[in-house]
């Protein structure tokens, strides 16, 4: 029994504390379904009370006072916030979430200011050389332009240079037996050369051969030039029978004199050696000129241009002469 009763409060905190261990070892005792504690206390007189535990539901004596405590008493205020932990290490990679729905296209936004132009950058260093390309196919050759318009006659221009002797000169000339023709001198007159047996004809005669004579222009006068046939002689031979040759006589005067002078300056075939027949053909002259061409024809076996000034006619032209010797 407890008289002093500064001891009371002592001796009521370990009577809770007991019933506190009670109360969390059995399901009887003197703690009520509210979790209080009951019990009965009768004054002592002398400033003291006796305190004792009463099961719930019982009575205390008569002169004795009923009395509950609870088990735990209120909450007290909130502590301090405690320091921060130490992090926990990372968790697990979570399971990759479903696709989301496709949102919508957000509008157009409007166009910026243009920018301010940079300075200009410093130029590069030049790159090398590339190869050279293979050269192109060549171009198909253009179709002749149309023939201009007929020019103002020029003025009458000087005199030629004496042109070469006819073939007048050497009518009737023949060379002295063992000898045969092998030319003419600067007059016009046959030269002659002995025959020997290289330059012989075969015995019965010479075997058919073709002979080709050609010919181009060259420019003529000290003021206004002209192109002109130069004119002369040729002589050919079979090459295997040098005995047997054709000699003929070149056309000469301007290319544009259509037809030459009858019998005197055109195509000709002086004489032969070897043969019993000479006919021949005069091509047509192929006219190097960038507006003319030929004109149709050889009249009197002479090629014959449709211009013969240097400037119209640009380059030199040329004719060719056949022999078919038997």
């Amino acid at each position: 029994m407890i008289k002093h009763k500064g001891l009371v409060i002592a001796g009521v905190a370990a009577a809770a504390l007991m019933v506190g261990g009670t109360a969390l070892g059995a399901t009887t005792g003197p703690v009520t379904s509210t979790g209080q504690i009951a019990g009965c206390y009768s004054p002592e007189g002398n400033g003291t009370d006796q305190l004792y535990l009463v099961n719930p539901g019982i009575s205390c004596p008569k002169g004795d006072s009923a009395i509950t405590w609870a088990q735990q008493g209120p909450a007290g205020p909130t502590g301090a916030q405690g320091p921060v932990g130490a992090q926990g290490p990372a968790g697990p990679q979570g399971l990759t979430g479903a696709q989301g729905a496709a949102g919508t296209n957000g509008a157009n936004g409007a166009n910026g200011a243009n920018g301010a132009d940079g300075a200009a950058g410093v130029a590069g260093p030049a790159g090398a050389a590339g190869a050279a390309g293979p050269a192109g196919a060549a171009g198909a050759a253009g179709a002749a332009g149309p023939a201009g318009a007929q020019g103002p006659a020029g003025p009458q221009g000087p005199a030629g240079p004496q042109g070469p002797a006819g073939i007048g000169a050497a009518d009737g000339q023949v060379c002295p037996a063992g000898e045969y023709v092998d030319g003419f001198d600067a007059s016009g007159n046959i030269t002659c050369a002995p025959v020997t047996a290289a330059t012989s004809a075969p015995a019965g005669g010479c075997p058919a051969y073709q002979y080709s004579f050609s010919v181009s222009t060259v420019q003529q006068g000290p003021i206004i030039n002209i192109w002109v046939w130069q004119g002369g002689t040729m002589t050919m031979s079979d090459p295997s029978n040098p005995g047997c040759s054709v000699t003929v006589q070149a056309p000469y005067g301007p290319i544009s004199d259509f037809g030459g002078t009858t019998g005197t300056n055109g195509w000709s075939v002086l004489f032969s050696t070897g043969y019993t027949s000479t006919p021949s053909v005069v091509a047509q002259p192929n006219c190097n000129s960038s507006s003319f061409g030929s004109i149709t024809g050889t009249p009197q076996n002479y090629p014959t241009c449709s211009e013969d000034l240097v400037g119209l006619a640009p380059g030199t032209s040329s004719d060719t002469f056949t022999v078919n010797a038997s």
